[in-house]
């Protein structure tokens, strides 16, 4: 009776397959564990093919001193966590980490092996990665520094000094002060007055500065951008770019002329050379860099990080392709 039984939800799973897509394929996988439960030898064969096809296979490309990936199994299983829980699309996932030593003696040979352009990376990639459905590959700049290079913005700065004479005559004799006073003094004067035979008179006024500046804003960071890659159909298309820096180094170079009386212009005016595009390598060494540059998908917490997030949520919205 059991066997009876199996085999009908058997052909009932193989009728949803006519046109295979995600939603077929889902609901067939559902009759035929059905099937395996009441006799498994049966079952057993269409089971593991629509579960083969509910999967998606990924193969991300690694390098660097460390051979192992960290915290593989752990993003493996956050992953596999994350499609049980799903409804439409790809039921399952199965994710490869590969070294390739490549980038450990010249990263530049490693990436021009793999993502060089398009064109030349089609033929690369399906030479080597053609068992799996999506790649993750570093990125065409990985390992690069980036600059952001702001135009020099025009700032101008007023030096203003307030001074107030002060006159005291009486007996015939008159004495004269000049001493330097605050803005506050300066916009409420003393007012003139008389004390005995002495009187007292105050003068204001100010001397006036300016500095004109430009100043450049730059900031340089490494890219460590993956980007990933559709193998099914015998193609390779891009897909889309994970993206992942490390953290900023911000400069700033100045250039001030001033115009003004010379007792107001400053000990040292600042006359740096503007940065120009490929300076970056004056400041290696100041760049901030990443212990791991190749953990684009980490966790933490048994929780995936945003860009594990990213490959599952475009891994769910996939239409099915056969292999």
């Amino acid at each position: 009776m059991l066997p009876e039984i199996a085999t009908i939800l058997i052909s009932e799973a193989d009728s949803l397959l006519g046109i295979e897509d995600y939603s077929r394929l889902r609901k067939a996988y559902l009759i035929y564990e059905e099937a395996f439960a009441y006799y498994p030898s049966l079952a057993e064969e269409k089971l593991n093919e629509t579960k083969e096809k509910l999967t998606i296979t990924v193969a991300l490309i690694f390098s660097g001193a460390n051979p192992d990936f960290i915290h593989d199994d752990k993003i493996r299983e956050a992953l596999e966590n994350n499609f049980a829980n799903t409804t439409e699309g790809p039921k399952f996932v199965h994710i490869d980490f590969i070294y390739t030593p490549y980038a450990t003696t010249n990263h530049a040979s490693f990436l021009s092996s793999i993502i060089s352009t398009l064109g030349s990376q089609s033929t690369n990639l399906k030479k080597n990665y053609s068992s799996y459905d999506l790649v993750l590959v570093p990125g065409p700049q990985f390992n690069t520094a980036i600059e952001s290079i702001e135009n020099p913005v025009k700032e101008i700065v007023k030096i203003e000094t307030y001074y107030r004479q002060t006159t005291i005559s009486g007996d015939g004799d008159k004495q004269i002060f000049v001493s330097e006073v605050s803005k506050n003094e300066y916009t409420d004067p003393k007012s003139n007055y008389t004390d005995g035979n002495k009187s007292y008179q105050f003068i204001y006024w100010k001397e006036e500065g300016t500095i004109t500046r430009y100043v450049q804003k730059v900031s340089l960071f490494m890219d460590y951008s993956y980007e990933l890659y559709d193998m099914r159909n015998n193609f390779v298309n891009y897909m889309l770019s994970f993206d992942r820096s490390g953290d900023r180094l911000d400069l700033e170079f100045v250039q001030e002329s001033y115009v003004g009386p010379a007792n107001l212009q400053p000990e040292k005016l600042r006359n740096d050379a503007f940065y120009m595009p490929g300076q970056n390598i004056w400041y290696a060494y100041k760049i901030p860099t990443l212990i791991n540059p190749y953990q684009i998908i980490d966790t933490s917490y048994n929780q995936i990080n945003e860009n594990g997030r990213k490959l599952f949520r475009h891994i769910n919205l996939l239409s099915y392709k056969a292999r």
